[in-house]
């Protein structure tokens, strides 16, 4: 059983230190939104991102740095990570 918030309701804090460039950890969070309909609620983080080795901080960091850059944003009402066009390929 979790104690921890899912990802997403963390995510929705806001940013966190942005970078001004992309990691290949950024990437591949990225590249994983976008295969799944370049959203992803906090359910769907909680199920994928593990597998991947993200952590709760880290992905919480890049999705920061992807909202300092408006590259993304979150449905703070469903807790869902949306990329922007630019970033859905």
């Amino acid at each position: 059983m979790r104690s921890a918030p899912a990802y997403a309701a963390l995510l929705a804090a806001g940013p966190v230190l942005a970078h001004e460039y992309d990691t290949p950890r950024m990437q591949l969070l990225i590249a994983l939104i976008a295969e799944n309909g370049c959203q992803m609620s906090d359910t769907e983080a909680d199920e994928t991102l593990p597998g991947y080795g993200f952590t709760r901080h880290e992905t919480r960091q890049i999705i920061g740095d992807l909202l300092f850059d408006g590259r993304a944003f979150v449905d703070r009402a469903s807790g869902t990570v949306r990329l922007t066009e630019e970033d859905c390929t």
